[in-house]
């Protein structure tokens, strides 16, 4: 074998073995690029059932407010907060799997206090005093920051705020 042989056997070798890194970094990035597919969908999927969690919560807390102020507190405005709590507690129950664990307690939480005011209310037709009101509105307002917290919002605010600063400048 002479060197001009040996040389081309060489590069060869080289470029076979360059190939063959660029292959498996190749694998690397699609799977990180179909991980971060993923991710990206679910977080979507997460942030389309918070966003009708909270249709739910704003018309549960609408409705108990209307209640609360009907001078005489009827079967009918009982009946629809229920299917409300019903229809919240369905959305949850349907969507389980996409609700992380720690939030899924809060939601759990929330909802099993829900039906519990709702329970007292329909025993005694009117609204409870305002300790167990509350307590259903302190549950509401820290899911309401959990949730907040677990998709970044404030983080996102913040930073389309730094970028319409600088877009204005």
């Amino acid at each position: 074998m002479n060197t001009t042989q040996f040389v081309i056997l060489i590069i060869t070798a080289i470029v076979s073995v360059s190939g063959l890194v660029l292959s498996i970094l190749n694998a690397i990035i699609n799977k990180k690029n179909r991980r971060n597919s993923l991710r990206e969908k679910v977080f979507q999927k997460q942030f389309d059932f918070f966003m009708k969690m909270n249709e739910f919560v704003a018309l549960i807390n609408h409705e108990l407010d209307e209640f609360n102020q009907e001078a005489s507190n009827n079967e009918e405005s009982l009946d629809v907060i229920y299917e409300l709590i019903e229809g919240l507690d369905l959305h949850v129950s349907k969507n389980e799997m996409i609700i992380p664990d720690e939030l899924y307690k809060d939601i759990y939480k929330y909802v099993t206090a829900l039906y519990d005011l709702l329970s007292e209310m329909i025993k005694d037709h009117s609204f409870l005093d305002k300790d167990n009101g509350n307590d259903v509105l302190d549950l509401d307002i820290d899911l309401q920051m959990d949730i907040i917290n677990y998709l970044g919002l404030e983080k996102l605010s913040r930073e389309n705020m730094e970028l319409a600063r600088g877009m204005r400048v």
